[in-house]
Order: C-alpha cells, then structure tokens, then sequence
C-alpha cells in the first residue's frame, strides 16, 4: 500500500467519523430535548400537588407516607391493617399500583405505631396481619 492510497482511506475514515460524530450529536441534543421536556412536566406537576411518580418506580421521599396519612385520617374503620390501608391508597391513586406494596405500607404504619401515632390493636403474628386503631386526635 503506498502513500496514496493511505491518504484516500484516512480522507475515507475521517469522512465517516464527521458523519457518525454529526449523527451522535443530533441524537443527544434529541436527547436531551426530551429530559427537559420531561423535567418541565415533572416540575408542573409537582407545583399541582400530584405524586411524583419517576420511572425508576420508587417514590419520592415522604410521598409514600403522605399517602399512608391521608388514607389512615380517611379510613372509615376503627381498626385496620395494611392491606386494608394498601387497598385504600390503590383506589384513591390508581397510577401508581406498580410501585406501592403490601410491605412499604407495612413499614410506615409500623414507624407510625413506634412513634405513638396510631395505637396497635393486635401484633402481627405468621400470617396474621397487624391490627392498628384509628389516632385518638383523628389524624394521623
């Protein structure tokens, strides 16, 4: 191969890098458009109240037991578990039924009932969901 031909490949090479180079960028300012598109929607929802709801599927922090609250201060029973307070927060928010489980809600209400909030009925045994009361001052 002499030193022409070197020449032509390289003028061959750097062509296709330009191109590829000019492609990539198109791509990430396409990109990047939508981000902000996304965070600008974000953002508008949170100034609306609406759970922020990532597509990471976790909430963001003190949503969950926000959620948690509202459905304890509305709960119409006197005692309840958290199926029953996971059933509340699915039929009042139904987007997120991909993110919230048995177990999260658990723990809140469990943080909940350590810190003297919400009064336990009867402790959880096996199988057996813990029985938690209504707050004495009616909110959670």
């Amino acid at each position: 191969m002499d030193d022409g031909e070197i020449k032509i490949l390289k003028v061959a090479a750097e062509k296709r890098y330009r191109e590829r180079l000019a492609e990539v960028e198109r791509d990430h300012a396409s990109d990047l458009d939508a981000i902000l598109r996304v965070a600008r929607l974000t953002n508008e929802s949170q100034k609306q109240g609406k759970i922020d709801i990532s597509s990471d599927r976790t909430f963001a922090h003190g949503d969950l037991q926000r959620l948690v609250d509202a459905a304890v201060a509305n709960c119409t029973k006197s005692k309840f578990s958290a199926g029953t307070i996971e059933d509340a927060i699915r039929m009042s928010q139904p987007e997120i039924n991909g993110m919230l489980t048995r177990k999260s809600v658990s723990g809140v209400l469990k943080k909940l009932a350590q810190e003297g909030q919400i009064p336990v009925i009867r402790p959880g045994r096996g199988r057996r969901e813990t029985l938690y009361g209504k707050p004495k001052g009616g909110g959670a």
